[in-house]
């Protein structure tokens, strides 16, 4: 995919933004409480562009660290692509801002990575997604990524987005705590 002029991918962008958050402030007076199931592994994928081959994203997050109802968490994810034109590898971190209306989670994150080209590029990403909780601990989730690419010396400033399906299992404190255990004492 070609790379598009900073000017014209921020102004699709701001109202993309704009338009996910005031969506996330409606659904705040009716949001629901955490509940014990904020810890999860999810499975994705999505398609980077004509003629690209399939990328698969692999997540690691806790969604409910602080607040309520409105929770704030943080996950990391890896994806990469097969293929012979397959997307170059990338890993990211990301903040997240969730709030949960009944069986449904919808959340904002905000973050960044680098993607393993050559040369390496890093990158700020934007995420808005929700999920529906089929059952507390499996959720199929679909999410809309933006990625702003940092210029370097080879590169010049570069957009790319996304919209990933997939599938989150989820778990609870309290069972995650159960496969660690303690030593027994002698």
């Amino acid at each position: 995919m070609p790379p598009r002029s900073p000017s014209t991918s921020r102004s699709r962008f701001i109202p993309l933004l704009g338009a996910g958050m005031l969506f996330l402030l409606l659904l705040l007076p009716n949001a629901r409480a955490q509940d014990d199931y904020s810890v999860y592994a999810s499975l994705g994928g999505f398609i980077a562009g004509p003629g690209v081959t399939p990328v698969v994203r692999v997540s690691i997050g806790h969604d409910s660290l602080l607040g309520d109802p409105a929770v704030l968490g943080v996950r990391i994810s890896y994806d990469h692509g097969f293929g012979s034109n397959a997307q170059a590898p990338s890993a990211a971190a990301a903040a997240t801002l969730k709030i949960a209306q009944g069986n449904v989670d919808t959340y904002v994150a905000i973050g960044g990575g680098m993607q393993f080209a050559s040369p390496s590029l890093l990158f700020s990403e934007i995420a808005l997604g929700g999920n529906w909780r089929v059952v507390p601990w499996l959720a199929p989730y679909v999410e809309g990524r933006m990625r702003y690419y940092v210029p370097n010396d080879s590169t010049s400033q570069a957009t790319s987005g996304a919209v990933l399906i997939g599938v989150q299992f989820r778990t609870s404190h309290e069972k995650l705590s159960g496969i660690v255990t303690e030593p027994a004492e002698e």
